[in-house]
């Protein structure tokens, strides 16, 4: 990235006070992360705003995703943002209550996957029955998502 992209990369950030969200002002994705369009060899490509963000700080990037310690996907803030393991991102979106990849079911219907379960149901049919994903089963029986709940 060059000196111009960095410049570029700026003006389309709300800086505000020290603790506060930092705004992409360009473009977003669909699920509101800011991206950053560059053009190397004649061909355009995008970028995530947080891994370019990343890279004009020197953080080492390789294997590892931006992590939003606001939970704001948006957010450009180089307080805010660290670079984290695929894994570490997910238990943090998990322990905040944030995985929106799945269908939540509710607290007064966990008994009844566990239920299922030790009626002999596989996860992949407790997960049909509810409508979500059998990991997402997988979790609630392990205790990755939420302990047992009676």
């Amino acid at each position: 990235l060059t000196f111009e992209d960095e410049m570029r990369f700026w003006e389309k950030v709300d800086i505000k006070g020290h603790e506060e969200c930092w705004e992409w002002k360009g473009a977003k994705n669909g699920k509101g992360y800011g991206v950053f369009g560059k053009r190397i060899n004649g061909k355009a490509i995008t970028l995530y705003a947080t891994r370019v963000l990343s890279r004009f700080r020197g953080d080492k990037t390789e294997g590892l995703v931006a992590m939003h310690k606001c939970d704001n996907p948006s957010c450009c803030n180089p307080e805010h943002v660290v670079m984290a393991t695929a894994k570490a991102n997910t238990q943090d979106m998990i322990q905040k209550d944030r995985d929106d990849r799945v269908k939540k079911i509710p607290d007064g219907q966990i008994h009844i996957v566990f239920s299922m379960f030790e009626s002999g149901f596989t996860h992949q049919k407790i997960a049909d029955f509810f409508g979500v994903s059998r990991p997402h089963i997988t979790r609630i029986l392990d205790g990755t998502y939420r302990s047992r709940v009676s």
